[in-house]
Order: C-alpha cells, then sequence, then structure tokens
C-alpha cells in the first residue's frame, strides 16, 4: 500500500489544532495529521519561500528507525524525531548487560551504581521509560559499551543490525554522524556499510531490503539520514571532520530539515528519564540537548561497491 501524503502550504500539520501556526484555513490539518501520523502515513513537505526548494523540509513517511550507540543517546540527538514518528524503533547496539561481578567502571560509580550489571539494568529502565513516553520501541543488542572493555569491528555490528533492518521495504532509518566517541563511530560505519550494500542491490535491479517483496506493489525507499551525536556535536571540528571524511569517501553531505523542533517539549521530558546519565551532565551539555536537532543525507555521486569502504 502507498504512503499517503499530506501536504500543507498553509500550516505546520504538526501544530496544535486551533492555534495560529494551524492557520485559519486549516483549522483541522493538524487532526488529521496526528491520526495519519499515528499509523505511519504522514509525510510533511515544504518548499523555502525562494522557490528554489533547496531547503526542504523532508518526508516522515511509513516507520522510521533510530539507530542509537549506547541507551539515551537517541533521544538526547533525535528525540523530536522519535516523538513524530509515532511508533518508532529505536535500536540500541551497545546494550549489553555485564556478567554479575564485573566491578563498575569510574563513570558508572560516578553515577551511583556498585556494578556493571547494576549500571546497564538501570539505564534499561530508563530507556524503557523515555521512549514510553514518545511512543517508541526499544530493542536492545547485546554488544557492550566499550568502557567494559570489549572491542568490536563495524562488520560484526553490520551483521547483527541486517535482521532488525531486514523487515523494512520502506520508510527512514536515522543513524549517528559518528562524532567523537570510539562507539559512535563503529556505529557510524556499521550503519555506512548497510546502506551502502542496500544502495548497491537497488542498482543491481534488486528489492531494497526484502526481495520477497520484490513483487509486491512499489513501496517508497527506504531513506538514510545521519543525525548530529548530540554533546559531542559542539565539540570544536569534530562535526567538520566528520563532514571532511565523507567528502574524502565520495560521500556529498546534504542538510535536511524535519519538521520536529516543535517537539522539543516532549523530548525534554524524555531526557530527564536518562537520570543517572542527566545527572552527570554540565550546563552546556545540557543546553545542547535542547538545541534543535540537525540532519544529514550522504548521497553518491556514483554507487559505492561495499568492499571498497575504508572500514570493514
Amino acid at each position: 500500500m502507498r504512503k499517503i501524503a499530506l501536504i500543507s502550504e498553509h500550516a505546520s500539520p504538526l501544530a496544535s489544532v486551533g492555534s495560529t501556526d494551524c492557520g485559519g484555513q486549516n483549522i483541522y490539518v493538524a487532526h488529521l495529521a496526528r491520526q495519519l501520523g499515528s499509523r505511519g502515513y504522514l509525510e510533511w513537505r515544504r518548499q523555502s519561500g525562494d522557490g528554489n526548494g533547496d531547503s526542504m523540509v523532508t518526508d516522515i513517511a511509513g516507520p522510521v528507525t533510530v539507530i542509537s550507540p549506547h541507551l539515551g543517546d537517541a533521544v538526547f540527538s533525535c528525540g523530536g524525531l522519535i516523538a513524530a514518528a509515532r511508533g518508532a524503533r529505536v535500536v540500541t547496539i551497545f546494550a549489553g548487560v555485564p556478567a554479575a561481578g564485573v566491578v563498575a567502571p569510574g563513570r558508572d560509580r560516578a553515577a551511583g551504581f556498585d556494578s556493571a550489571e547494576q549500571a546497564m539494568l538501570a539505564r534499561r529502565r530508563e530507556d524503557n521509560r523515555a521512549l514510553g513516553m514518545l511512543g517508541a520501541q526499544a530493542v536492545w543488542l547485546d554488544f557492550p559499551d566499550s568502557q567494559y572493555g570489549r572491542s568490536h569491528t563495524p562488520r560484526e555490528i553490520a551483521d547483527s543490525l541486517q535482521p532488525v533492518l531486514l523487515m523494512l521495504a520502506d520508510g527512514m532509518v536515522a543513524a549517528p554522524l559518528g562524532l567523537f566517541h570510539s562507539d559512535h563511530v563503529l556505529a557510524h560505519d556499521a550503519c555506512r556499510l548497510l546502506m551502502h550494500e542496500a544502495q548497491a542491490r537497488a542498482s543491481a535491479g534488486a528489492a531494497l531490503l526484502v526481495p520477497a517483496r520484490a513483487q509486491a506493489a512499489p513501496a517508497l525507499p527506504v531513506q538514510w539520514l545521519y543525525y548530529e551525536d548530540a554533546i559531542y556535536r559542539r565539540l570544536p571540528g569534530v562535526l567538520q571532520q566528520r563532514l571532511a571524511e565523507c567528502l574524502r569517501a565520495g560521500l556529498h553531505a546534504t542538510p535536511v530539515n524535519l519538521p520536529v523542533n516543535q517537539l522539543l517539549a516532549q523530548k525534554s521530558y524524555a531526557v530527564n528519564a536518562y537520570q543517572s546519565q542527566v545527572q552527570m551532565l554540565g550546563e552546556a551539555q545540557l543546553c545542547d540537548l535542547c538545541a534543535p536537532e540537525r540532519y544529514w543525507s550522504l548521497s553518491a555521486s556514483e554507487p559505492r561497491k561495499a568492499d571498497s569502504l575504508p572500514f570493514q
């Protein structure tokens, strides 16, 4: 089934019914948008006033899957998108629970935990609570956080992510840009592998992610976006280094605007659910969690083979 598109140049479909932003002539557009959005049928598009269409708000249509390095990263970085998606899945890579008896490292002890197991179980509870506030579903992979001493390759992570993404035939995947933290870099590299492999299959004429659906009715392709990692994006030069690396890899980075910043208040409630982490943040870091979310698309002028990527 094709997704229904609701297009309004008169109003914000996510505005409250009857509000100024909703528009006098479109007073019921927000109610209709919510009903469609709750069923995954909302597409919101609006061109810039200059007519060039280059400051675009992209679609939020179909299922949304957000890849999160750690518990909390997805909400910190794109809680507005998760709230707007209504029914998003948040897949956290480094959500593994250490064995009982593993001594809590310094970060966990600073948060008040006696063991690594206790810390991760508490963070999982916080994750469930926060995502419940945003109407999202938590999916936890069993990779351990790097602070617990184990390392993995992008290929290993990609292989574990792939079954989770195989059911997607349309919609959006939001992945981290992978700024500063080694786990974030690993998550980004794994997602880049999956994106390039999906693009290679598409260019070869195969179904994008689900070959069994090749004979089904046409569906919108999966759209890959990359979000700026909250807190780390404010470090001097870190974002620029990532964008420069993408350019060297033959990828053009284009900023993408999503109609989500009006949901930052709802996001803030979910952020506060991660008390074990929020309590350790400084003022500037807390301010960054409330700053507008920023997204990028990465596109190549020519399809690249997955085995030619600099990371595996």
